[in-house]
């Protein structure tokens, strides 16, 4: 992965970048960053504000599912169901 393909702002220049074990984690944590940065932006705008703040919701709750699903590879994981 080069720097073009990492969300503005999460990797410092000076930072190697490696493959990331949990990569679909982490993507979701770059999706979550950007829809953050979205709703600084509409803050007084409620409908954007809205929509980016379900967006951000939305990126944070799938991010729990990745992890569950990364994490039941390793043993002595216990997630839910």
């Amino acid at each position: 992965m080069d720097r073009s393909e990492q969300p503005r702002g999460l990797v410092p220049d000076h930072l190697p970048i490696s493959k990331c074990p949990l990569a679909e984690v982490d993507d979701k944590v770059g999706e979550a960053h950007y829809f953050l940065e979205r709703m600084m932006v509409e803050y007084h705008n409620p409908a954007p504000f809205r929509w980016n703040l379900n967006a951000f919701l939305q990126a944070l709750r799938s991010m729990s599912f990745f992890l569950q699903k990364q994490l039941k590879k390793h043993h002595g994981f216990q997630g839910q169901g």
